[in-house]
């Protein structure tokens, strides 16, 4: 995707991100996967695989 930079506060792929998220979550709802639909998801929230060790303008990946 042009002009995308990861790890950074970046419009490009926060909504890119969001896109993605909410098509993820529209498919488990309409699998009536969540608790209030009868489903056995309580909650759903995302993961960043790694710690991250963020400056102000520069983050870099570490291990554990």
């Amino acid at each position: 995707m042009p002009g995308i930079s990861f790890r950074t506060d970046n419009a490009p792929f926060k909504a890119a991100m969001e896109k993605f998220t909410t098509h993820i979550v529209n498919m488990m709802k309409s699998e009536r996967l969540y608790e209030n639909q009868g489903g056995p998801i309580i909650l759903s929230q995302s993961y960043q695989e790694g710690n991250w060790t963020c400056k102000r303008i520069h983050c870099e990946a570490t291990r554990t």
